[in-house]
């Protein structure tokens, strides 16, 4: 589970992604459901027509896995706040679980459901996604 995490950035609304992947069972178990939340912040490009976006996620995971990740997206947040010359949507991403976490916000993203994720909300909009960077263990 993720500490609480205040974002003060000002780049606009960060919505939660609640979401409930099912794990695939060994053959005799029955389907395991895995709850977690996502959070996401989108920085709109202010010169650029918003019709691409890239990415940037760091899993939240219990320390010492991961346990600069967080921190260092959210620097990395409030700097690029700062720049005026971006020509794609920036979307921090702080996901919980792993790569479930991920295939569910992606899922919600783009409106569909292969995998067989529950996930509930409506999802801010930027770009089609051109890239995704993810920053994965500790400093």
């Amino acid at each position: 589970m993720c500490p609480s995490v205040s974002l003060c950035i000002h780049m606009g609304p960060v919505a939660p992604h609640p979401l409930t992947p099912y794990l695939p069972p060994p053959p005799p178990t029955p389907l395991q459901a895995v709850r977690g939340t996502n959070v996401y912040g989108i920085l709109r490009a202010p010169r650029a027509a918003r019709t691409e976006a890239l990415v940037l996620s760091a899993p939240c995971s219990a320390p010492p896995h991961n346990a600069h990740a967080v921190g260092l997206l959210l620097a990395l947040a409030a700097y690029c706040r700062e720049q005026i010359y971006w020509a794609k949507d920036l979307i921090f991403l702080v996901n919980e679980h792993d790569l479930l976490g991920m295939e569910a916000w992606l899922e919600g993203y783009h409106d569909g459901n292969r995998s067989g994720t529950q996930w509930w909300g409506s999802m801010g909009r930027a770009g089609a996604i051109q890239a995704a960077v993810g920053h994965y263990g500790a400093l």
